[in-house]
């Protein structure tokens, strides 16, 4: 019994010593645990030691680029000719098609002839505390939008080692051709050739689908000209990039049926030809800061087919990327058009000014600034916008957006819009406004 007891004692004993250890060896550990304070010390000391570090590989690759060029043992050196050897026709060089194309699921091959598929759903909801209908004269909307906007069904493939294809197909209630085309941009170096239909390239939103602008319609500066759709062609076009420090692109065009929605354009321009040219300047400012410059114009066939209308379009952008998608934008945007009616030369033009804030890679909002003129002659004034969104991207393919709309127009009473849009992918595509 006594024996009994002794283990009892002993085994009690270890129990409240082991209870005391860990008592005092997490009181231990939670004095000694780091504060956040003493992390972010730690943090940034690490932050200087890899400054200093990068300083000073930056200061070893300076002295071995400015020391004389020494002579390196017979056994490591390499033979080359400096007469032999053309940087620029390595870089030029023209690809070798592949013996043969890869079927799916074929390891080793050329797989750039199995076409990437995407479905984008975009769902709209306005509401208006104005009826719409009341102002058609005015240039509004007509029409409500409640459910399903548009379905987008885009496929793009290699066609060839020099070519990509495109196509895309709107469904609005029924089926559309929005674009159809092929790049030759692997045949002649830093040229590409575009054949087919396609949004043409006129200022800094119309290239863009509707469903990309960062606030989810297109701007004034393109509807008052072109109609709700913007301007889409069929033609070909030739864009070259120069070989200068900064980035330059020369883009010129020919094409038919340039915007057959616009009010003061052709309806049906037959055979009629619309000449188009574009100069793209982009600038990098610093490593996080780059300017972008663009100037364009079209010559249309007016209302009849007897008479020419000349449209014009300057941008400016800036952009400032911190990285981790966080960034900001600014977009300035001019579009001034020569209308000639046969009897006189009517002079309409349209500014908006764009802000766009990128908040990592969920969240943006932003703010956007209309003031245009109608290209209609019968519409006189002005009607001006102000926006305001909030876009949530919950994930890549599921995008949320609520934007406030406020509208003055030549005539009748101011109107609020308030809209609701979501977008959902599937397959590979961006809804990223670039």
């Amino acid at each position: 019994m006594r024996n009994s007891n002794t283990i009892s004692r002993v085994l009690w004993s270890a129990a409240f010593s082991a209870l005391l250890l860990a008592a005092g060896g997490g009181l231990w550990a939670q004095d000694e645990a780091p504060t956040v304070e003493e992390r972010l010390q730690k943090l940034e000391q690490e932050n200087i030691e890899l400054r200093d570090m990068l300083d000073t590989t930056r200061s070893e690759l300076e002295r071995l680029r400015a020391a004389p060029d020494v002579e390196a043992e017979p056994e490591d050196t390499i033979e080359v000719d400096p007469d032999e050897l053309d940087i620029d026709e390595l870089l030029e060089a023209e690809p070798t098609a592949p013996d043969r194309v890869a079927a799916v699921g074929d390891p080793g091959m050329d797989t750039r002839q199995n076409p990437f598929i995407s479905f984008t759903f975009d769902f709209m909801a306005d509401l208006w505390d104005v009826q719409p209908e009341e102002y058609d004269s005015d240039g509004r909307h007509s029409e409500r939008q409640l459910g399903l906007r548009t379905v987008e069904i885009m496929a793009q493939r290699g066609v060839s080692a020099y070519a990509d294809g495109f196509v895309v197909l709107d469904y609005d209630g029924s089926i559309h051709l929005e674009e159809a085309y092929v790049d030759i941009n692997r045949l002649v170096p830093r040229t590409n050739i575009r054949l087919g239909r396609w949004r043409t390239a006129f200022g800094p939103y119309n290239p863009v689908h509707e469903h990309q602008l960062p606030f989810g319609t297109f701007p004034r500066s393109v509807t008052n000209f072109f109609g709700d759709e913007g301007s889409i062609s069929d033609g070909v076009e030739v864009s070259y990039l120069p070989r200068t420090d900064d980035f330059v692109e020369l883009r010129a065009g020919g094409h038919l049926n340039i915007a057959d929605e616009g009010p003061m354009l052709a309806e049906d321009q037959g055979s009629a030809f619309s000449p188009t040219a574009q100069v793209r300047y982009n600038r990098q400012l610093d490593d996080l800061t780059d300017l972008d410059f663009r100037i364009g114009w079209m010559n249309v066939p007016s209302a009849g087919l007897d008479s020419r209308t000349n449209l014009y379009n300057t941008a400016v952008q800036w952009r400032r990327d911190e990285g981790n998608m966080f960034s900001d934008r600014v977009i300035l945007e001019w579009t001034h058009m020569d209308h000639d009616t046969g009897t006189e030369t009517v002079k309409r033009d349209a500014f908006s000014a764009m802000y766009l804030k990128q908040l990592g890679m969920y969240h943006d909002w932003g703010l956007l600034y209309e003031d245009a003129e109608f290209g209609d002659p019968g519409i006189e004034g002005r009607v001006r916008n102000y926006n305001a969104w909030w876009t949530w991207k919950a994930q890549e393919e599921q995008w949320f957006r609520v934007l406030y709309r406020h509208g003055t127009y030549p005539t009748g009473p101011a109107s609020n819009e308030l809209i609701f849009q979501t977008l959902w992918s599937i397959g590979p595509h961006s809804h990223e406004f670039e």
